[in-house]
C-alpha cells in the first residue's frame, strides 16, 4: 500500500490550438467554428484577447491587469468565483521567458453582457474566463494511492486517488468523457489497511478488445 500526496497546478490559459481541442471535447464545435466564435469575441464584443496565438503564457506585467479583469468577470456573472480567487497569486502562467509573438487567450477588462452573445459565444467565453480564474486558485491536492493485491498466487496493481483540496477544480463541472477523447474518469479506491483480506475468490473471464474510437476534430488536432 503506497500513499503519496500530489499537487496538480491550474491549467495554463488557452492558445488557439488548445481552445479548439477543448471546444471540440466539451462543446462539440469544429475547429473552424471555434475560430469564428473566438474572432467574434475578440473583434466584435471585445471580450477576449487576440485569439490567433500559439502561446499559453502571459507576460509578467499582465498580472497588474488582474484586478480590472477580475472585476469585469464579477460584473459579468462570476461574482462568487471571483470572491474565492486570490488576486495576489502569481502562478506559472505569468512567465516572460515563455512568451512568443502573442500571449495566451484571456478575458479583457470588459464585462460580458447579459444579452447580445449567442449560446456558443457565451459557452466559449465561459471556458476562457474560468481558465483565467483558475490562475488565482490554489493547486488541486490529492492523495495518489497504489495498492498491490495478492490473490490466488498472483499479484495485481491498482491505482487511484483521493481529493484532499479541490482547489482550482472547483471552477469546472466534471463532464463525462466522450469516447475517444483520451480522458479517463478518475478512479477512487476504498479505504484499505495493509494486510487486509480483500480477495477470497478469483475468476478468469475471456474478453475481446475494441478498436480505437474514430478521431474527432479535437483529437486530430492534438
Amino acid at each position: 500500500l503506497d500513499l503519496r500526496e500530489r499537487r496538480e497546478p491550474p491549467p495554463l490559459p488557452f492558445s488557439l490550438n488548445e481552445l479548439q481541442q477543448a471546444a471540440s471535447r466539451r462543446l462539440g464545435l469544429s475547429a473552424q467554428r471555434t475560430l469564428e466564435l473566438a474572432q467574434a469575441l475578440y473583434e466584435r464584443h471585445k471580450l477576449i484577447t487576440y485569439p490567433r496565438t500559439d502561446c499559453r503564457y502571459l507576460a509578467a506585467n499582465q498580472h497588474a491587469d488582474a484586478p480590472a479583469v477580475l472585476a469585469a468577470l464579477a460584473r459579468g456573472g462570476y461574482r462568487e468565483a471571483v470572491a474565492a480567487a486570490d488576486r495576489s497569486r502569481r502562478g506559472r502562467a505569468f512567465d516572460d521567458a515563455r512568451i512568443s509573438a502573442h500571449t495566451a487567450i484571456v478575458p479583457t477588462s470588459k464585462a460580458a453582457p447579459t444579452k447580445g452573445l449567442s449560446d456558443q459565444e457565451r459557452a466559449l467565453y465561459d471556458m476562457v474566463a474560468r481558465t483565467y480564474l483558475a490562475q488565482f486558485y490554489p493547486d488541486h491536492r490529492y492523495q495518489a494511492t497504489t495498492v498491490i493485491t495478492e490473490c490466488v498466487g498472483e499479484r495485481f496493481r491498482s491505482s487511484g486517488r483521493r481529493t484532499r483540496e479541490v482547489g482550482w477544480k472547483a471552477l469546472f463541472p466534471v463532464p463525462k468523457p466522450a469516447a475517444g477523447d483520451g480522458e479517463a474518469a478518475e478512479q477512487t479506491l476504498p479505504a484499505l489497511r495493509k494486510g487486509e483480506v480483500i480477495c477470497e475468490h478469483a475468476q478468469v473471464l475471456a474478453r475481446k478488445t475494441r478498436p480505437p474510437a474514430h478521431y474527432t476534430e479535437g483529437t486530430l488536432i492534438r
